[in-house]
């Protein structure tokens, strides 16, 4: 079960950990240069409220000291939990466990990539912490989408991820909303390749008319399965769709886009776009949860996805699958 307040898991090589440290960028600029931010911005993540692993031995933590006392005060101090963990632990079972929001800092960068195209997990060598896309969207805490460009703008976004939540009461009234909606926000976030999982899609929406043609879950399961088939992805998509009752509609206001990484939100729900651009004086805010207090916030609403499913289920679709990882973890 997930606990409230839970610290954001970072799994960090000892070698990645020395070499970042002894790489620190250095400007005489009195305005920060981006590189000195995005160091700025994963030190505080190996070290400030984080669930912190590390591979190494007591002895190798003493040993490496001017690297590791950071680490240690922290942990004293009750800022981090530091714990360890040993290479041989991360095989397919613990990669199927282990909390989706994890975030490995290793050094080898092929080696990176190759588990986040069998996993779907954000894996970080210190050379991608400064040139690579995938470190890109975290640059800010909170950013706005663009709308004239309406969710095309989605690829900039992009980064890997094995499951998505998306919670939105009026999502699934319109099949051509859908088209112009859903299925575009899947188009440019679902990864190219999960070679070794399944991706994990969970849709929490109004069914308070469950048992009309309109609001007929079962048949926008089957509408959706389809249209997702149709991306013929290298990898199985597990589609559920929760319908919340009337009588739970005002606990599930809040319209979001959760993934591993990021939580998308909108006041005015998901189905913004009619053509291309989205509609007038629409906002939508991207959070990237690499933020304690994004990751908090999605935690928070994660608990209210659990409860909505476990208190809905006469009002469940699944298409082969179980729970969403999103919503499940050790």
């Amino acid at each position: 079960m997930r606990m409230k307040n839970n610290r954001l898991p970072v799994y960090c090589q000892l070698s990645f950990l020395i070499s970042f440290l002894q790489n620190r960028p250095q400007s005489n600029d009195v305005v920060e240069s981006s590189e000195e931010k995005k160091w700025r911005m994963f030190s505080e993540m190996i070290h400030s409220n984080s669930e912190t692993y590390i591979d190494a031995t007591e002895e190798m933590i003493k040993t490496n000291m001017n690297y590791t006392k950071f680490l240690l005060k922290a942990h004293s101090a009750g800022n981090i939990s530091l714990k360890t963990f040993m290479h041989e632990q991360l095989d397919d079972d613990f990669f199927q466990t282990v909390n989706p929001h994890t975030i490995f800092l290793f050094s080898d960068k092929e080696k990176c990539k190759e588990y986040q195209d069998d996993y779907g997990m954000l894996f970080i060598s210190e050379e991608d912490i400064y040139k690579s896309q995938i470190t890109q969207p975290f640059d800010e805490e909170l950013s706005q989408l663009d709308p004239q460009y309406g969710w095309s703008i989605l690829y900039k976004y992009k980064h890997p991820c094995n499951a998505m939540v998306i919670a939105d009461n009026y999502l699934l009234d319109d099949p051509s909303l859908i088209e112009k909606n859903l299925l575009e926000v899947l188009r440019r976030i679902l990864p190219d390749e999960l070679r070794k999982t399944d991706f994990h899609l969970t849709i929490i929406t109004n069914c308070k008319d469950f048992k009309t043609q309109k609001y007929n879950i079962k048949n926008r399961c089957d509408f959706l399965d389809k249209k997702i088939l149709a991306f013929k992805k290298p990898y199985k998509i597990v589609l559920k769709i929760i319908g919340t009752p009337g009588s739970d509609l005002h606990k599930l206001h809040d319209r979001n886009i959760i993934t591993n990484h990021i939580r998308f939100y909108s006041g005015k729900g998901i189905s913004l776009s009619k053509n291309v651009k989205f509609q007038a004086n629409t906002r939508v805010t991207i959070g990237f949860i690499n933020n304690n207090n994004i990751f908090n916030n999605v935690n928070t609403l994660i608990e209210l996805y659990i409860t909505a499913e476990n208190h809905a289920q006469d009002f469940v679709v699944t298409k082969k699958g179980a729970r969403n990882r999103l919503l499940k973890y050790r």
